[in-house]
């Protein structure tokens, strides 16, 4: 079942993104890595994913606008996002939360606690 869930990664870290992909694939997740906002937004309107995780840091678009953008459309305002992120401002985390992320992970975080924190959210929703 766990195959047809599909989880998109957006972060601009090479390294963060290979290994979530093996993390969650190694787990029979579908897994798409993207590493730019501007992309993110179009692969998202396009796929509907099942879960997204999203850093916060990125040129050019960064996370917090790929996010204000997929909350503010209908077709993508409910799709689960969990920011996985190294930004520490309160006033900034503050920005993000009032959109309503599912939650908000600091960066470093475990592999095993990532994928411990998204399997609760997929069973919570019935996905897995």
């Amino acid at each position: 079942m766990k195959s047809n869930v599909h989880i998109i990664i957006v972060d601009d870290s090479s390294t963060n993104n290979l290994l979530c992909k093996i993390l969650f694939e190694e787990q029979d997740y579908k897994v798409t890595i993207i590493d730019n906002g501007k992309q993110a937004i179009s692969t998202i309107k396009s796929t509907i994913p099942d879960m997204v995780l999203l850093d916060l840091m990125m040129p050019g678009i960064d996370g917090l606008a790929v996010l204000r953008e997929l909350k503010t459309d209908e077709k993508t305002k409910n799709i689960p996002i969990i920011i996985v992120s190294a930004a520490d401002t309160q006033a900034y985390i503050n920005e993000v939360m009032k959109l309503k992320p599912l939650d908000y992970v600091k960066k470093p975080i475990g592999l095993n606690d990532l994928l411990g924190k998204v399997e609760y959210y997929l069973k919570s929703m019935n996905k897995i």
